[in-house]
């Protein structure tokens, strides 16, 4: 997966080894009902956006608004569902 509908667009914050991250995240989901997140730099325009816009993702770039919008893509994608049970352990948005 690759990008999707967008279902939330949220600050969070997460540890680990002993430091505290805060990222802003889009947890999106796609047509097969496959969920995956990514963090964003945090700018105005990646706050914008909102549940039920699209994205998608390639490299270092998030892509919004019918390519209109780019924006830097911070670490890997995740399972956001696996964060909530774990919140520490990897290194996604560094």
């Amino acid at each position: 997966m690759v990008g999707g509908k967008i279902i939330e667009n949220a600050v969070v914050s997460y540890s680990e080894d002993g430091k505290v991250f805060v990222r802003r995240r889009l947890w999106c989901v796609d047509s097969h009902g496959d969920e995956c997140a990514v963090h964003v730099e945090e700018t105005p325009e990646a706050a914008s956006l909102m549940p039920g816009e699209t994205c998608w993702w390639q490299s270092g770039i998030i892509y919004a608004r019918n390519d209109t919008l780019e924006l830097r893509k911070l670490g890997f994608s995740f399972d956001p569902r696996q964060r909530l049970t774990t919140p520490t352990g990897d290194n996604h948005g560094r």
